[in-house]
C-alpha cells in the first residue's frame, strides 16, 4: 500500500512567474505547488508550461517537493499541461495536483486521462463526499 503523505504547509507559485518561483526556492514550505491553473492567465498558459518544466528540477535538486497544479480535464489544457510537468527529465521529481474539484468525478476524469489506478487509502479520499453542497 503506498504511503498517505501529510503535509503541513503549501506555497502556491504562478508557473508564469519565474522571479517568484526563484523566491520560493527560500521558502520553508513542505510542498511548492508550481500552478498553472487559476495563477496564469489564458494567454500565458502556453508560455508558462516550459518555465515549469524547467523549474521543476531545480526546485527538487534544492530538497524541495514538488507539485504542479493543472488544469481541469474539461479545459483540453490538462493533457498539455501533465505532458509539460512530467517529461523523462522530471517525472520522478513532480506529482500533479488536481484543480478544486466540486466533486469526486473530477479525479474520476484524471483517472482516465492519466490511466490511473488510485491505492485504497487514494480510493478513499476519492469517495468523500460533502457533508452538505458545495456553495457555489
Amino acid at each position: 500500500m503506498s504511503e498517505l503523505h501529510l503535509y503541513r504547509s503549501l506555497i502556491f507559485v504562478p508557473g508564469i512567474r519565474q522571479n517568484m518561483i526563484e523566491k520560493a526556492q527560500g521558502f520553508d514550505a513542505d510542498v511548492i505547488v508550481l500552478d498553472l491553473e487559476d495563477s496564469v492567465p489564458p494567454a500565458e498558459k502556453e508560455q508558462a508550461r516550459p518555465i515549469v518544466r524547467r523549474a521543476i528540477p531545480a526546485l527538487a535538486g534544492l530538497g524541495h517537493i514538488v507539485h504542479v497544479r493543472v488544469n481541469p480535464v474539461g479545459s483540453g489544457l490538462a493533457r498539455d499541461d501533465l505532458a509539460a510537468s512530467s517529461s523523462a527529465r522530471t517525472a520522478s521529481t513532480a506529482k500533479a495536483s488536481t484543480p478544486a474539484a466540486a466533486s469526486a468525478s473530477t479525479a474520476y476524469s484524471f483517472q482516465r486521462v492519466l490511466r490511473w489506478r488510485p491505492t485504497a487509502a487514494e480510493q478513499g479520499w476519492i469517495l468523500i463526499k460533502p457533508a452538505a453542497p458545495l456553495p457555489y
